[in-house]
């Protein structure tokens, strides 16, 4: 289960979980990673060692969009310089995987932008992006 605690500060994670799943330091916005979340990130950069694409699926509520920051936070720690995509088909996907990062990983947020409609921020490290404008 996913404890969420509002503390004001900095909170920075790799993806990777602590003894008892807890990966967020310092004072912000405290997430514990689920059993299965923290097996799902760590079966990713395993598979990345053989496969070039992969798919995570997961059940409504299962934290997909917690877990898709998770593999791209770790990602951007162990590859500096290197970028991310997010792609989605309808605006709300857009928003939402924006406002987890806001919430939990707020130290991306200024390297974060859209490429959506007349928005094209597409020069940031993190691309959040509909399908249609790629």
């Amino acid at each position: 289960m996913m404890t969420i605690k509002k503390r004001p500060g900095h909170c920075f994670t790799n993806g990777r979980a602590g003894s008892q799943g807890q990966s967020c330091k310092g004072d912000y916005i405290m997430i514990q990673w689920r059993p299965y979340q923290t097996e799902i990130i760590e079966n990713v950069f395993r598979d990345w060692q053989d496969r070039s694409s992969l798919l995570v699926v997961a059940a409504t509520g299962a934290g997909k969009t917690n877990v898709l920051w998770g593999i791209a936070d770790r990602f951007m720690t162990e590859n500096p310089g290197s970028r991310v995509m997010v792609l989605a088909h309808r605006k709300e996907l857009i928003e939402q995987p924006l406002a987890r990062l806001e919430q939990f990983w707020p130290d991306r947020v200024p390297h974060a932008g859209i490429v959506m409609g007349d928005t094209n921020d597409c020069h940031r490290r993190i691309a959040i992006a509909t399908v249609q404008t790629v």
